[in-house]
């Protein structure tokens, strides 16, 4: 590896402070628990253009007619 390499790995592993990506994600999703985390068209209900998920309800959708 060159020093460029080891130079920016060890910022990031200065940044990243021995956490894991699921901390990261759990810490993102507890911030923004409000905000669409997700959202799709895939066997949405008549009338609805998106099913979206927040952080706050995992695994819980809910329709919105927002277009696009």
């Amino acid at each position: 590896m060159t020093d460029d390499v080891l130079t920016h790995r060890a910022r990031i592993e200065e940044q990243v402070g021995g956490r894991t990506l699921i901390d990261a994600l759990a810490g993102t999703a507890t911030a923004y628990a409000d905000e669409a985390a997700y959202s799709d068209k895939h066997d949405v209900p008549e009338g609805e253009t998106w099913r979206t998920l927040t952080g706050a309800r995992p695994g819980s959708w809910r329709s919105t007619s927002r277009g696009r």
